[in-house]
């Protein structure tokens, strides 16, 4: 029932940290680190692999860098938070697995309009002075999209890769929309399941089952992780318009 999160594309640039159990807060393994740490233990003394040709890779990261723009006091800054510096250290991400991984096929996820996120959301709500922040954070994730886009559509023909980049962005604005359509409660759906300040507590088998009942009409399960109905819609989205095509 605990959840964190918190990654970055690159902890070089900019690194996640999270609160844990005891109140401290730590600093999470970035997707470049965390690129890294796989290749280490995966590879070890022979990479890449003979099997690079049916290999698939995916990455979905970008949306804790974007946040790190408008909350830096929950980030350790590195570099200038500055969409360029994002989409730069996403291409090395997948520079990397292209090296020491032998990647060909990739899918790279792009990133929701932040403004939809419930904890984004709460802050505005009690913090009038960030009124504004949920524009901007619509703004801010269509032009890293569009950067992210950019970039990669270049490292794609320059490696010859085979890459599908999934629009997260594009679905999340259909469900929002018409969310009957997939089976999201209209009235509640989009509050959190599980309550922020209740992530670290301990559940009792049947108020597990409550919420995991609840969570199948939320788009949320927590205030800043989508449910597993999500992520099952995701999936199937992915496979049938994507990768069936």
């Amino acid at each position: 029932m605990k959840t964190l999160g918190g990654a970055t594309l690159d902890n070089s640039y900019v690194a996640g940290k999270v609160k844990i159990e005891d109140g401290s807060r730590i600093v999470v393994p970035g997707i470049y680190q965390q690129i890294c740490s796989y290749l280490s233990d995966k590879y070890k003394d022979s990479r890449p692999l003979e099997n690079e040709e049916s290999t698939m890779f995916i990455i979905n990261g970008g949306s804790n860098d974007i946040t790190s723009m408008f909350l830096p006091e929950y980030y350790k800054i590195v570099v200038e938070r500055v969409i360029d510096n994002f989409a730069k250290s996403l291409t090395e991400c997948i520079e990397l697995l292209i090296k020491d991984a032998g990647c060909r096929n990739i899918i790279i996820s792009n990133s929701m309009s932040h403004d939809k996120q419930p904890f984004i959301r709460e802050i505005v709500e009690k913090d009038t002075t960030k009124k504004t922040m949920l524009e901007e954070m619509r703004r801010t994730s269509i032009q890293m999209n569009c950067a992210c886009d950019n970039a990669l559509f270049d490292l794609s023909a320059k490696h010859s890769l085979n890459m599908i980049r999934y629009d997260y962005f594009g679905l999340v604005e259909k469900v929002f929309s018409s969310p009957e359509g997939f089976g999201i409660d209209p009235a509640d759906g989009f509050d959190p399941a599980l309550k922020w300040g209740a992530r670290f507590n301990t559940f009792s088998e049947g108020e597990v089952e409550v919420l995991l009942k609840s969570a199948e009409k939320k788009f949320f399960w927590d205030s800043s992780h989508i449910s597993h109905k999500i992520h099952r819609l995701v999936y199937e989205d992915l496979i049938k318009n994507y990768l069936d095509a």
